[in-house]
């Protein structure tokens, strides 16, 4: 007797790859959303325990978002000349989690995109484009801006572009190829406005210059930073979200 088909429901694309495919997407996912909040966490108690002194007051207490950049927290030696140990042992966990983290979030999106020739290369891109800034996150954290300062900023310059084309590439990815929720791509689109907003507004203080300068570079990147590893949790948990339900699903209706 033949089995009537299920009804009323669809097998979405998840369902065409491998469940280890798709156990390394779920999971990773969840991951990617806890080792955000962990980077949050760690960052947040870096400022806490970071000595003192900022570029206009050398003994000025503690951190101060508006004149302290998160390189500093990653000194040997904080700007008041005080050993910078823990402050600095929190940012390197910190921003080495966040690098990798992002690294196998770029890994986990591009998976998705396989089936069209050239949403698949644009993927692609995104992907490569994306790895490279995450490593770059590392590479900044591990040269520390009193012992290289040149170094340190090279990678902070090589990194924006990689993340802005790896941020376009995958904001036209999601919404041209709709495997995933539109939510998705609107939280990817929103990361991209971040950054441009950042560069305007560097821009406009470069003009500007003065105390306006100061602070639309150093606490506009740190709000950057902050928003973006929020957007990148966010869309973490949406993921493991989506890939749960995708796998119960997959069940259901006896796909392979």
């Amino acid at each position: 007797m033949v089995k009537p088909a299920v009804q009323f429901e669809t097998v979405p694309y998840q369902s065409r790859v491998s469940v280890k495919q798709m156990n390394f997407q779920k999971w990773g996912s969840l991951i990617g959303f806890i080792t955000c909040i962990l980077f949050l966490i760690l960052t947040i108690l870096a400022m806490l325990f970071y000595p003192g002194g900022n570029r206009d007051d050398g003994m000025a207490p503690g951190f101060n978002l508006w004149f302290v950049t998160l390189s500093d927290l990653g000194r040997d030696f904080a700007i008041n000349d005080v050993s910078n140990t823990l402050s600095q042992a929190l940012f390197l966990t910190g921003f080495i989690i966040l690098g990798l983290s992002l690294v196998v979030f770029y890994i986990i999106l591009d998976m998705f995109y396989k089936d069209s020739k050239k949403i698949k290369w644009l993927s692609l891109t995104g992907l490569i484009l994306g790895i490279i800034s995450g490593v770059l996150y590392i590479y900044i954290a591990i040269t520390p801006v009193d012992i290289d300062i040149h170094l340190h900023n090279k990678f902070i310059y090589s990194a924006a572009p990689f993340k802005f084309g790896a941020l376009i590439c995958f904001t036209i990815v999601t919404f041209v190829d709709k495997k995933l929720p539109k939510r998705f791509t609107y939280l990817i689109l929103a990361n991209l406005i971040v950054y441009v907003l950042l560069a305007v507004a560097v821009i406009v203080g470069s003009i500007l210059r003065g105390d306006t300068y100061k602070i639309t570079r150093i606490f506009g990147h740190t709000a950057a930073i902050f928003i973006e590893v929020i957007i990148v949790s966010i869309l973490s948990l949406l993921l493991f979200i989506y890939l749960s339900k995708t796998s119960k699903l997959r069940l259901r209706t006896g796909k392979k």
